[in-house]
């Protein structure tokens, strides 16, 4: 197999991961709500039933920010190199200078895959808070 074809595996799968953990987030929010409406004594300022609503709101905030800034951030980079007299059609490296663009989404990527993680510790968290109290 070629070496592109690895990199091509990965956007594959970073993109897929990325569906996926918008998924686990809104059923989140539902496992939430369950857990919400089972309980009789819950409410939405328990800490139990907040927290999870918070890191998954977060989560989808930065869902949002990591495509919204990357577009910006790639049709900045574009422009540039527009500017610099390139064609759209000219093979370009990524620089140096540039990685840094690159690290600020993957920066997003792996925050909200951090915030689901730990969404998914708060919700077994109440359930177990559920079952006990």
């Amino acid at each position: 197999m070629k070496l592109r074809k690895y990199l091509e595996n990965s956007r594959d799968y970073t993109k897929k991961s990325s569906d996926i953990a918008r998924q686990l987030n809104f059923a989140g929010i539902g496992i939430v709500l369950l857990i919400l409406l089972s309980s009789k004594d819950a409410e939405i300022s328990d800490l139990y039933i907040l927290l999870p609503l918070i890191t998954i709101s977060i989560s989808l905030f930065i869902d949002f920010l990591q495509y919204a800034i990357g577009a910006f951030l790639w049709k900045d980079f574009y422009k540039k190199k527009i500017e610099e007299g390139m064609s759209a059609d000219t093979e370009v490296n990524i620089g140096e200078e540039d990685k840094w663009r690159k690290k600020r989404i993957n920066g997003f990527y792996y925050f909200k895959f951090i915030l689901l993680v730990i969404t998914y510790l708060l919700i077994i968290g109440s359930l177990f808070y559920n079952l006990y109290y």
